[in-house]
């Protein structure tokens, strides 16, 4: 069982969104405590590119970029698809 915590950064991006979005995102994110690496459902995929190795879960047209580090999850970013990536 993995502990999810997050950035000061992705926690000001949660603040941000709309009650429902956030609502959605909170509870997609209760999966990382139980299966944080990629699998064949296609929502968590490997960032390439980036050191250390981040990952994105996706949900609906939000991204969350995480980092797996020993046995937690640490959400980096909370964004809308078009600027998750930048």
């Amino acid at each position: 069982m993995f502990r999810v915590d997050s950035t000061p950064a992705a926690a000001r991006d949660l603040k941000r969104l709309d009650p429902y979005v956030r609502s959605q995102l909170l509870r997609a994110a209760t999966i990382l405590t139980e299966a944080p690496q990629p699998s064949s459902s296609g929502r968590i995929k490997l960032l390439v590119g980036l050191q250390p190795t981040h990952f994105r879960l996706r949900v609906g047209d939000y991204r969350i970029i995480y980092r797996i580090e020993s046995n937690q999850v640490l959400v980096v970013r909370v964004a809308h698809r078009r600027e998750a990536y930048r």
